[in-house]
């Protein structure tokens, strides 16, 4: 289930940006839930189940360039409550969560979101790992950068 109803979920990926103009797109679930990178900031956003508003958690200011290889990896941990975003192994900002997440039932798209092609990842993406039920790390601090695919936990 890739709606994360009420579970710890891990997503993580690689990215590669040809350059940082405009919103870049790397995975999304429609009105679900997304991932993506504006002009030197990482962000997840989610749709809630109650009222359908939009939650952001973000980063901005970050420094990482383009074209280059980056690792992002968001999770959702239940029992402490709070969404993470990692960029290049560093914990960057989180967010106060409380489980859940709209299910929409739309499909899985990488590198892009609905809407068109000026919503699309002007790179590629590798390595995606997306686990529904365990957040790989619930560290505030930094993790190791996967240097092969993550395996289920």
């Amino acid at each position: 289930d890739l709606d994360f109803q009420g579970g710890d979920f891990t997503i993580s990926l690689w990215f590669y940006q040809n350059n940082h103009s405009g919103v870049d797109y790397l995975i999304s679930k429609f009105s679900g839930w997304r991932l993506f990178v504006n002009a030197g900031s990482v962000a997840y956003s989610y749709f809630t189940e109650s009222d359908n508003s939009t939650v952001n958690i973000s980063q901005s200011g970050l420094s990482f360039p383009a074209p280059a290889w980056h690792h992002f990896m968001v999770t959702g941990d239940v029992s402490g409550g709070f969404i993470r975003l990692y960029l290049n192994g560093n914990y960057v900002n989180k967010l106060a969560w409380d489980g859940t997440i709209k299910n929409t039932g739309s499909i899985l798209r990488l590198g892009s979101r609905d809407g068109g092609a000026s919503q699309t990842l002007n790179g590629f993406l590798d390595d995606v790992y997306i686990n529904s039920g365990a957040a790989f790390t619930k560290s505030e601090t930094t993790y190791t950068v996967p240097t092969s695919p993550m395996k289920d936990m």
